[in-house]
């Protein structure tokens, strides 16, 4: 018996769309919400990172909560429904951090200036 046996973790196509969603409002949220309002420690260099990156994987925590709030799975939550929701919402993160780190590489690539205002 493996740990995806246990937690009976769903990859069928509606599993994958969630967290797109999620990786698209993650990753809106930061970039409309939190990278304005830290744009006076820009200049921290790790330390703005990291405090970008740890919102982003806020964001991504309650945006899978809320939908399981919003499915009506609070009451009867489990310990392998709570374990795939914290799964969704980190795979959420990663592909919402890689994809805005992703879009101003390509366009520092391209434009050949710096980030997009």
């Amino acid at each position: 018996m493996n740990l995806i046996d246990i937690i009976n973790l769903d990859f069928s196509p509606e599993a994958y769309v969630t967290v797109l969603v999620m990786a698209l409002f993650t990753g809106m949220a930061v970039e409309a919400f939190i990278k304005p309002s830290m744009e006076p420690y820009k200049n921290q260099g790790s330390r703005y990172e990291l405090a970008l990156n740890t919102s982003a994987l806020a964001w991504a925590m309650f945006f899978s909560y809320l939908g399981l709030v919003a499915a009506g799975m609070w009451g009867e939550i489990t310990a392998a429904i709570f374990v795939q929701t914290m799964f969704r919402g980190f795979v959420a993160f990663f592909l919402a951090v890689f994809g805005y780190k992703g879009f101003n590489g390509i366009y520092k690539r391209i434009g050949g200036g710096d980030e997009p205002q």
